[in-house]
């Protein structure tokens, strides 16, 4: 019994990393993704959000970071996982946004899963997902929970709402 457990751990693992692998990987190579946001942790309680274009901009003029990292795939790859903090005082633009997590939301997401999240704040328009009206507080928590979940998010400045694609 011990062995199917583990067994069926290490395929969730390998799964999901396939996953996030091909996920970052459109990140970082198609530029059809170059409007998507990035979701970067840059303190214990603060998120930093981000067009991946911005990104990798700040990416290719990081003398530290394009030495640290061999390709911008693998620094977005640290970055997605949390493992590497930037310093927003070396953005040079100012198309980003900062803000703290939601301990309700991200406490909802833990205990009832991405489906409740996506049918309490998303609404489906025509097999299109984007977000319901609602205060941007809470919004950038959705938003950092349906990237960390893979989510291409985009948004329109016309409509004014973001838009989630799998």
């Amino acid at each position: 019994m011990k062995l199917i457990v583990a067994l069926f751990l290490i395929i969730m693992a390998i799964s999901t990393q396939k996953t996030m692998g091909q996920y970052i990987h459109n990140l970082s190579i198609d530029s059809k993704y170059k409007n998507c946001y990035v979701v970067s942790q840059i303190g214990h309680d603060k998120y930093l959000l981000l067009r991946n274009n911005e990104l990798l901009e700040y990416y290719k003029h990081s003398l530290m970071y394009k030495y640290s990292y061999d390709s911008y795939q693998s620094f977005l790859t640290a970055v997605l996982s949390y493992h590497l903090k930037l310093d927003t005082a070396k953005l040079d633009f100012d198309d980003y946004l900062i803000f703290k997590p939601n301990g309700r939301i991200r406490t909802e997401y833990e205990k009832n899963g991405l489906q409740f999240i996506m049918d309490k704040y998303l609404q489906d328009n025509n097999g299109i997902l984007k977000n319901k009206p609602n205060d941007q507080y809470i919004i950038n928590n959705v938003l950092a929970i349906m990237i960390d979940n893979d989510f291409f998010v985009t948004f329109s400045d016309y409509s004014g709402f973001y838009y989630f694609k799998k």
